[in-house]
């Protein structure tokens, strides 16, 4: 973004540039932060962030234009063992061929107590690395020396970058509490940037206030052709710049419960997405457009909609599959080819790294590279084939009032079949066609189209299911044994072949095993041959022996012997986050207890069923003694829904904890007179 323009003296931004003081000093530490051993804020917590300090300030560099530095200044204090994590920072910055952004001004002190005083231990050269970790980013890491329990460590440092859309993201929350967080950044007009919140805790300080200056900008021009003449204009251009402050106090620790997409959407923070530019003598230049737009870019850019119009390094195959007389089948055939011939290598991308030509040849690539190809190859095939852009769960929700590229991590592939449209994705071999891998359930994606481009929903084509048939041999001495038959399906069953089919059988079995302890397992048997789109089936020949209590004449035994639900999930009195499943949830239980001879049953739990409003969650529970010697439990769990906002937690808490206790009711048999 460097003006095109000679700048002569300093651009004189002296308010912009004049960093703001922080809330404390750093290196001067009060000791009685030192001698603290918990803070009211959370007693019980491992860590706590006492000041977190962040300062963002613009300047003129003659060389690259404008650039942003930005200044952090943070203070943590250790109180257990488990806190003593805190003691290691990860500072990651951004490279692009010429242009880096430049970590510098690293310092740090540890403070400990001694023998009853204060110490004072500096953070040398030896304890910071820098590292690759991709192909453009890097990362300073630091491993403060001398971080005990008690410890209270300070860390400062500046990070320069000329990459003016990548302005920083202030978190004021973390996983420990924060007593202070605090963030300033002032922007000079010529930048327009939307302004992103998420979170749910409140500002106690949200100021925005405006000031001004000016620029002296002097322009060469050259006359004359044998002659040349050069002479200078110089101009003063008044500028105006927006001062912004926000501080948190007193922010609790963000508690991750089950069923989250990405704790990283409902963490407190704000990110800058830069709108546009306007300089001196230049239009308004827009960065952020609108869904046109960015699907025109995309259908332009030589690493998306221009790589995917080369086919000719499959031709052989797909003559094959173009000789099929089956759409479906066709697809499907396609499908399974990518996913045997290429070897995901774990990256998300929304780009194809180099060309699909060269990921063929290697057998190896990103999302978008396999994802791409499956395209290319649906489109050469005659089909209406298109890339989807989505975020996965781990990167984020998806805005749709901005228009925005770098919400989008990855890709999926999509094909019309008559009214149908079906999502494809090539980057797991074991996932049968037309399954999106649960990673990629997140909202809504972009379809990338000349054609019919728009929001396609990313809902699941199937539920996690599982079944379990038992049946079971009580003894008079309080000892049961039986088998398990165990049917998966869905997304269960995808996950459960893939298991067996990476780990083996034996590994497979270890870890069922070791999964669950309480069972003695003396024999097992698997569906080898059926594939990933298949029901899994197992039967497993078990024992107990911890699961019922006998004493004289009773049997006393858990119905559903632990297995369904033992404890909820969700222990937190309000979340403030939604609970996202996923993929619908189903799972039934059958029990079939054989009774010792000799013993009647005494008392059973009511059967119950128990629902949430509208039946988006409901739990069966069925007991009945339908042979002499028998009884015989079904239990179905079902999620009808998979994604619950935060004002129906209290109901799903408490359609939990009702299921909980149901299923922690006892059967209780008794010995009868005479035996």
């Amino acid at each position: 973004m460097k003006i095109n323009l000679i700048i002569v003296g300093a651009l004189l931004l002296s308010s912009l540039v004049l960093a703001q003081k922080p809330p404390v000093k750093f290196g001067k530490m009060d000791d009685e932060l030192v001698k603290m051993t918990s803070h009211p804020l959370d007693p019980d917590a491992d860590a706590i962030v006492l000041t977190d300090f962040g300062d963002t300030q613009f300047r003129y560099d003659n060389e690259k234009g404008f650039i942003f530095e930005f200044e952090r200044l943070v203070r943590i204090k250790v109180f257990t063992k488990d806190g003593l994590e805190y003691g290691d920072f990860r500072i990651p910055y951004y490279e692009s061929g010429a242009q880096k952004e430049r970590v510098s001004s690293i310092k740090g002190f540890i403070y400990n107590v001694e023998k009853g005083a204060v110490t004072k231990s500096k953070l040398g050269k030896s304890s910071i690395y820098d590292e690759e970790e991709t192909e453009r980013w890097r990362a300073i890491k630091i491993s403060m020396p001398d971080v005990k329990e008690g410890s209270v460590i300070e860390l400062s440092y500046k990070l320069i970058s000329p990459f003016i859309w990548n302005l920083t993201t202030w978190k004021f929350q973390d996983d420990i509490p924060t007593v202070h967080s605090e963030y300033k950044v002032t922007i000079p007009e010529y930048f327009d940037y939307q302004l992103l919140f998420s979170g749910y805790h409140p500002m106690a300080v949200n100021e925005r206030d405006n000031t001004s200056g000016f620029v002296i900008i002097q322009t060469k021009n050259r006359t004359g052709y044998t002659n040349v003449k050069t002479t200078y204009d110089t101009d003063k251009y008044d500028y105006r710049a927006t001062k912004y402050r926000w501080v948190a106090k007193d922010v609790p620790a963000f508690k991750l419960e089950s069923y989250v997409a990405s704790p990283n959407d409902y963490l407190s923070k704000i990110r800058f997405e830069l709108k546009g530019t306007r300089f001196p003598q230049s239009p308004y230049k827009p960065y952020m457009g609108t869904w046109a737009t960015l699907n025109k870019s995309f259908l332009e850019h030589s690493k998306f909609g221009i790589a995917i119009k080369t086919t000719g390094f499959i031709r052989d195959e797909l003559d094959v599959i173009g000789s099929m007389s089956d759409d479906i089948g066709k697809i499907e055939a396609l499908v399974k080819l990518v996913q045997n011939h290429m070897e995901w290598n774990d990256r998300y991308r929304r780009y194809v790294d180099n060309t699909l030509r060269k990921a063929w040849i290697d057998q190896k690539g990103s999302s978008a590279d396999i994802n791409m190809i499956i395209v290319a190859g649906l489109r050469k095939l005659g089909f209406d084939a298109n890339p989807v852009l989505i975020s996965t769960r781990g990167h984020g929700m998806i805005r749709e009032n901005y228009a925005i590229s770098s919400q989008f991590n990855s890709v999926v592939a999509s094909v019309r079949l008559g009214d149908k449209e079906i999502l494809l994705d090539g980057t797991d071999k074991y996932l049968p066609v037309g399954v999106l891998p649960k990673s990629t359930l997140n909202g809504k994606g972009w379809k990338v189209s000349k054609t019919s481009p728009g929001w396609v929903k990313l809902n699941p084509s199937t539920k996690q299911e599982q079944i379990f048939n038992t049946n079971l041999i009580i003894e008079s001495n309080g000892g049961v044994s039986g088998t398990l038959d165990f049917t998966a399906k869905g997304y269960a069953g995808y996950s459960s072949h893939k298991a067996l089919k990476i780990k083996g059988e034996e590994k497979f079995f270890e870890d069922f095993q070791e999964n669950n302890n309480d069972w003695l397992i003396e024999d097992y048997e698997f569906n080898h041959d059926k594939g990933s789109s298949e029901p899994f089936q197992a039967k497993y020949s078990i024992e107990w022996n911890e699961n019922l209590t006998a004493s004289a004449d009773l049997i006393y035994f858990n119905s559903t012997f632990g297995e369904i639900m033992d404890e909820n999930p969700f222990k937190l009195e309000k979340r403030e986050y939604p609970v996202d499943y996923g993929f619908p949830i189903r799972r039934e239980y059958n029990f079939r207890f054989q009774l010792p001879e000799g013993y009647g049953v005494e008392e059973v739990p009511e059967s119950a069923s128990i629902a949430m409003k509208n039946n988006v969650a409901t739990f069966d529970y069925n007991i009945s003694k339908d042979n002499p010697g028998e009884l015989v439990v079904k239990a179905i769990f079902s999620i009808n829904k998979t994604r619950f906002v935060q004002t129906e937690y209290s109901e799903l808490k408490k359609f939990y904890n009702s299921m909980v206790k149901k299923c922690a009711e006892q059967v209780v048999l008794k010995k009868s007179s005479g035996q």
